[in-house]
């Protein structure tokens, strides 16, 4: 009989890596709540206009992010961003973690 694996969780299909989940991470109702204020607030990635582009914001990031001392919750840390840009500020918190910028 030919080797089948286990199917995952649920809450696993969408996680590749092991994070622990969303809530766990610290994205709970406040959060949300948060987040859709953000959005409400300003529905254009911001990035983007400060290149003279007009994108919706798919995400809110933490301009410092929370492993390097952002506030979690704090309005003043968080900007609405786009998925390319949320990538590339993503990367770039990587890579000055890592002591490559």
């Amino acid at each position: 009989m030919p080797y089948a694996p286990k199917p995952l969780p649920r809450s696993r299909l969408h996680r590749p890596d092991n994070r622990p989940t969303r809530q766990k991470r610290g994205y709970d109702r406040d959060w949300e709540k948060l987040r859709a204020a953000v959005i409400d607030d300003e529905p254009l990635c911001r990035m983007c206009m400060n290149r003279g582009r007009h994108v919706a914001a798919d995400l809110v990031d933490h301009i410092q992010p929370i492993e390097d001392g952002g506030e979690r919750l704090s309005r003043e840390n968080l900007q609405p961003l786009c998925r390319k840009c949320h990538g590339e500020k993503t990367a770039e918190d990587l890579r000055k973690r890592r002591g490559k910028a």
